[in-house]
């Protein structure tokens, strides 16, 4: 074989190496969760998806067995468009108590799968890179 197809093949032997770290680069970026907005929520139930929206209450139930906090959002219970759920065990993990960070009128983003409850799409928040508050532009 000569040089040059010995450089040509070299050549084409590490774009092909190449090739596949590309694709999962793009996968990667494929894969980031939809935004989606509350009212679209439910259109993504059994999938991954960031839900966006405006919350109308947020209730922490110490009482209640595994202590949960509910943020509904557009509005009140029983007529919420979606929910986050944190569970009391989860609340540790965030700075401030969830039902003062999360609060009424606030653009609230959270993701992660979103799942059935009682008909409303839900999606249970483990910790505080899963929800945001939106800032300022939207």
């Amino acid at each position: 074989m000569s040089r040059s197809s010995v450089a040509a093949l070299a050549g084409f032997l590490a774009l092909a190496a190449a090739a596949p770290a590309r694709a999962q680069g793009t996968k990667a970026q494929d894969a980031r969760p939809r935004e989606v907005s509350t009212q679209e929520a439910e259109q993504y139930k059994g999938r991954q998806a960031t839900v966006c929206g405006t919350v109308a209450t947020v209730r922490f139930t110490v009482r209640v067995g595994g202590a949960p906090t509910f943020i509904n959002f557009d509005k009140p219970n029983p007529d919420q468009t979606f929910t986050v759920l944190i569970w009391g065990l989860d609340r540790p993990k965030f700075a401030a108590p969830p039902e003062s960070t999360f609060t009424a009128g606030k653009r609230v983003c959270a993701t992660g799968l979103i799942t059935d409850f009682k008909g409303k799409p839900e999606i249970i928040v483990h910790g505080p890179t899963e929800i945001r508050v939106e800032t300022g532009g939207r």
